[in-house]
């Protein structure tokens, strides 16, 4: 719906303009465009992805080792 801009008063028009103002400013504004500490969290995320895997690899590694183990005492026992 198209709404004439001469229809407005002058005080609604002058309302207008100052709460479009606020919006630009607020656009303009660099910590409104960045969510605060997202680096941080990022990076501490990562530091957990990677400590999750290293303990991944770790368990394989003793699960293979435990395997061999229970395989040779197996033979042994034979």
């Amino acid at each position: 719906m198209y709404v004439n801009w001469l229809q407005f008063s002058d005080t609604v028009k002058a309302e207008l303009m100052e709460q479009i103002s606020k919006v630009f400013e607020g656009i303009n504004n660099p910590s409104m465009k960045e969510v605060r500490g997202l680096e941080d969290r990022l990076y501490g995320l990562e530091q957990l992805m990677f400590g999750a895997r290293k303990l991944v690899q770790e368990q394989g590694d003793m699960s293979q080792v435990m395997f061999i183990f229970w395989e040779f005492s197996n033979r042994t026992a034979e």
